[in-house]
């Protein structure tokens, strides 16, 4: 099997994305970057058998491939991701240079089925978009890269130590997902992706009377006239595909009816002119990027039938200075409001549990923060460049801070850490150079003392303060 990523094709794309994982570490209520690893759980079926992770489909394989029967049944039997990977460093008859040949498609193969025949971890794999998917294992070389998340050469592909294969070999996984599945939702059938809208859609749809194009049976717009400056879209509309409005530069006034369900991939994307849009509140959905680049977007009120805040939502809309997210949102998703610098308020609900990757990242004018009660962890980059954020108050319910959360936040003068807490990142507080203050729980000062690393916060004044 050709392998279609390897560094050198990370080298040469233009500011790459990168998600970074490694140890299954299972949360509550929230699928992860971690279900990226060999070792999530999770059943899957390849040529009528059980598997119940990745990793044992691939010793298993490993095991036939060199007519080991005893070993192969050995990790059919297990339970242990870590048990299964030593069974595979005993298989007898072990030819490293047949291996080479085989394990690289047998890693695709078995990820292939674990996230074809599962709806969430499809879903989570194909909304990373076209991130460079990264296993920061430090101890790693071959399937990873031979460094963790916090290392500083992490997103410097000529770094690495390793070659990323099992992250390349997710990658080819997602590019399979995203040409041959759509998604559905409430028994729509909805392209999640521009590569499912074909031509014969376009070529087999009617046009209204302003041109733009709608499926048959008028329930889907396929796409906008893009010399439009205001519109309504058809009532009976239930899916803006897409991209349907993308580009529409001068489109400033939109209006749509109270039976669209969804807002489609980017759906929205550099309408420059679009100050504001009132969205129905029978929208159920709103799609990667929807109204990402439009700039002149300047308020936006989300209906209280949306559960999540998808990927890049409103990323780089550098007008929009207030956001208020409706109770019922459980995420807010990676980048969505990442380069919104206009942004000075949000009010988040106590529904929400996960902050992903940079969701708020380069912020620049965002000053205060609530964070909502039920939140579970904040994820590396969440807050980076917010540099007018002052103060933080971390909820009862975190329990992990990681990996460059508050990176540069150049104002931020004091944090209060709970007893939840039990780690830190060593990076994530990294160039804070006005932090003075770090409340931690009694008795538990020795746990962060590692903040204090002068390579990272060159300036940091910082004092660990126990509170009870």
């Amino acid at each position: 099997m050709n392998q279609k990523y390897n560094i050198e094709s990370v080298l040469r794309m233009t500011n790459p994305e990168y998600v970074f994982f490694w140890k299954p570490i299972v949360y509550k209520t929230k699928i992860r970057q971690s279900c990226l690893c060999q070792w999530w759980k999770s059943d899957f079926v390849i040529d009528g058998i059980t598997y119940n992770c990745a990793e044992q489909y691939m010793m298993s394989q490993k095991a036939l491939l060199f007519g080991d029967k005893a070993t192969y049944d050995k990790i059919m039997l297990e339970d242990d991701p870590a048990k299964m990977k030593k069974l595979g460093r005993k298989v007898a008859n072990y030819d490293i240079d047949i291996w080479d040949k085989h394990k690289y498609e047998v890693v695709v193969r078995g990820n292939y089925a674990k996230f074809s025949q599962n709806d969430i971890l499809k879903r989570f794999l194909v909304e990373t978009g076209n991130a460079v998917l990264v296993e920061a294992s430090p101890y790693d070389t071959v399937w990873g890269v031979g460094l963790k998340q916090s290392d500083k050469d992490i997103r410097n592909p000529n770094l690495w130590r390793g070659t990323n294969l099992l992250g390349f070999a997710i990658m080819e996984v997602r590019d399979s997902l995203m040409v041959s599945n759509n998604f559905t939702i409430n028994g729509m059938m909805v392209h999640k992706y521009d590569a499912n809208i074909k031509p014969n859609d376009i070529l087999e749809g009617v046009r209204d009377e302003y041109g733009c194009i709608y499926s048959s049976d008028w329930k889907r717009l396929l796409k906008a006239d893009g010399c439009l400056e205001k519109y309504t879209v058809r009532d009976g509309t239930e899916v803006v595909c897409n991209e349907a409005f993308k580009d529409c530069v001068s489109l400033h006034t939109v209006v749509l009816p109270n039976t669209v369900k969804v807002l489609g991939v980017r759906a929205f994307e550099e309408c420059n002119s679009l100050e504001n849009i009132e969205l129905p509140s029978s929208l159920e959905y709103i799609l990667d990027g929807a109204f990402r680049d439009c700039m002149s977007l300047q308020t936006v009120i989300l209906p209280s039938s949306l559960t999540a805040i998808s990927s890049s939502l409103f990323r780089d809309c550098t007008a929009l200075h207030t956001i208020v997210v409706p109770y019922g949102v459980t995420t807010v998703g990676y980048k969505a409001f990442c380069g919104c610098s206009s942004l000075h308020t949000v009010v988040l609900p106590s529904s929400v549990t996960t902050i992903e990757h940079c969701a708020f990242g380069d912020c620049s004018e965002l000053t205060n923060v609530v964070l909502p009660s039920a939140l579970e962890s904040i994820e590396g980059d969440t807050f980076s460049g917010c540099s007018l954020l002052r103060e933080m108050s971390i909820p009862d319910s975190v329990c992990r801070i990681e990996s460059f959360t508050f990176h540069c936040c150049g104002a931020l003068q004091s944090i209060t850490l709970p007893a939840s807490i039990n780690f830190v990142s060593e990076w994530a507080f990294v160039e804070c150079h006005s932090l003075q203050t770090i409340y931690v729980p009694q008795g538990r000062r020795q746990y962060f003392e590692h903040l204090f690393d002068t390579a990272r916060c060159a300036s940091l004044k910082t004092l660990l303060v126990e509170i009870d």
